[in-house]
């Protein structure tokens, strides 16, 4: 059972819980991810015990493939899957001046 636990601009919080009947003991688990409307290969987080994961250094706005898989003695799992997407980012102090034929905007940069 994969779930997105949160998100931000760059990061995706994910949990799960063990499989309720494993191919016997958990050594680990395997995470990946992509970008939902890509292709490529899948990005593979080091293999964690923790039944919870930050994924960061994410695109802002984005959907995300996420997966993850039990791995024990007898080998992986099948792959859980679920769709994420990062949060859009804000701007704050947003000024906008309109002129005759121009348009000044002007914000504070996101850190």
């Amino acid at each position: 059972n994969l779930m997105s636990s949160g998100t931000d601009v760059d990061q995706i919080s994910i949990t799960w819980n063990q499989p309720s009947i494993p191919n016997g003991i958990i050594i680990m688990y395997d995470i990946r991810y992509r970008e939902s409307d890509n292709s490529d290969s899948f990005i593979y987080v080091n293999g964690t015990t923790n039944t919870q994961h930050i994924i960061d250094g994410l695109l802002p706005n984005t959907s995300y493939t996420v997966g993850v898989r039990a791995y024990t003695i007898a080998g992986p799992g099948e792959w859980t899957a679920i769709q994420a997407s990062t949060l859009l980012p804000v701007i704050e102090d947003l000024i906008v001046e309109i002129l005759e034929d121009i348009v000044f905007i002007k914000w504070t940069p996101l850190n």
